[in-house]
């Protein structure tokens, strides 16, 4: 059985020279970071600014990698960019699917729903803070020779980032290999008391960094900076303040609030924030919200935000706009499915009449009878029923 293993760092955006301004917009110095190219220097994403912070999703080329798991799996040649994590230094290879039996693809994102769906079998692992750091400190520091001072810094840094954009991706793991008693519940409760020290630790070493300890604030914020405020999305240091700006928004409803509403649905590590800013953006059926809900639909990797932005879609734009989206959603599939067939079977989707689907909507959807689980609620719609879940989870496409 010949394997082939395909590590998702081939894909992190080329290191380029950015310049360090102050907030004056003078330069006080020069630093070399990943993902320039994609993330301009000084763009916040996840709640801080990204540029070298490989740990969100907007620092790699996530695109490439489907494009090439679409094309390992046509039989077509694939030319991999490999870079070297100790030297840095970057080569090339050309893949031959056809030579393999099984490709494994390995990485922080593997379970990121876009890519995911591109997969035979996904694979999730759940460990505690304390085994990752571990992990991360001998390899980092054995074998790549790294300062110990410098890994757990960088560690500290990253962890938000793993709450915000890969923690929440295990929901698509069809197999969750459990290497402690991590159980399927929120992080924090599912840790044994016989791991709570690596907490408590963690907690310390922050404190010992002067970075801040609690995650409701800002991830990766240093004590001696905040001010409370981070361009662009939604200011307060706590989610009870961002909360009550956010109400408050919604009742002003002006247009420097709406895009620091969309900006924070897109950007910020908070993942119940950006669950809240995209029913707001429902609320405030804001038409120009489209593309930041459609992104949010399709790129955010926590159930909760995609469902949340899909309700918000139907809420605030036409069904010429979002009938194609969900149509999206249910050939990609995921756990929002469900609400997509939620929507389009209480909407102006269907003639009340016949129990079919409208003509002027179904023309909206290319291979309308070839989308997943439309035919089947049709039939259970003709017999007066709610569509069943079964109908829904074994659907087989119309030949």
């Amino acid at each position: 059985l010949k394997v082939l293993t395909i590590f998702l760092d081939s894909y992190f955006l080329p290191r380029a020279e950015v310049e360090i301004k102050d907030r004056h917009g003078r330069v006080i110095g020069k630093e070399r970071r990943i993902g320039v190219e994609q993330t301009p220097s000084g763009e916040f994403r996840g709640g801080r600014r990204i540029d070298g912070e490989f740990d969100n999703p907007k620092a790699s080329d996530l695109r490439k990698a489907i494009a090439d798991l679409e094309n390992f799996k046509k039989g077509k040649k694939v030319t991999l960019r490999e870079r070297d994590v100790v030297t840095g230094k970057i080569s090339y290879r050309t893949i031959d699917p056809r030579k393999y039996d099984v490709i494994i693809v390995e990485g922080l994102f593997t379970l990121h729903a876009p890519l995911a769906s591109k997969a035979d079998v996904r694979i999730g692992l759940a460990s505690t803070i304390g085994q990752q750091f571990l992990a991360r400190s001998r390899r980092d520091i054995e074998e790549r020779k790294r300062a110990p001072n410098g890994v757990a810094t960088k560690f500290i840094e990253r962890a938000p980032y793993q709450r915000a954009f890969v923690l929440p991706t295990l929901v698509n793991a069809d197999i969750l290999i459990d290497v402690t008693n991590f159980r399927k519940s929120k992080y924090a409760r599912a840790m044994p008391v016989r791991d709570a020290m690596y907490r408590t630790s963690f907690e310390e070493l922050l404190q010992d960094l002067g970075l801040v300890s609690d995650y409701r604030r800002h991830p990766g914020w240093k004590k001696r900076t905040g001010n409370g405020k981070t361009p662009g999305l939604i200011p307060g240091r706590t989610y009870a303040e961002r909360k009550a700006w956010l109400e408050e928004a919604i009742k002003n409803r002006s247009p420097k609030n709406i895009k620091i509403i969309r900006n924070t649905l897109l950007r910020d590590a908070d993942t119940a924030l950006r669950e809240r800013c995209a029913e707001a953006l429902g609320m405030l059926k804001d038409k120009g919200s489209f593309e930041a809900l459609k992104e949010a639909i399709f790129e955010d990797p926590s159930w909760g935000v995609r469902e949340a932005a899909i309700k918000a879609l139907w809420e605030s734009q036409t069904p010429e706009k979002y009938i194609p989206v969900l149509a999206e959603v249910l050939i990609r599939g995921g756990p929002e499915k469900l609400k997509a067939v939620d929507i389009l079977y209480s909407s102006d989707f269907w003639d009340d009449k016949s129990g079919v689907p409208d003509r002027k909507w179904a023309s909206l959807i290319p291979n309308f009878n070839k989308v997943p689980y439309l035919s089947d609620i049709i039939k259970e719609i003709k017999k007066k029923r709610w569509p069943m879940l079964s109908c829904i989870e074994d659907w087989k496409p119309e030949p």
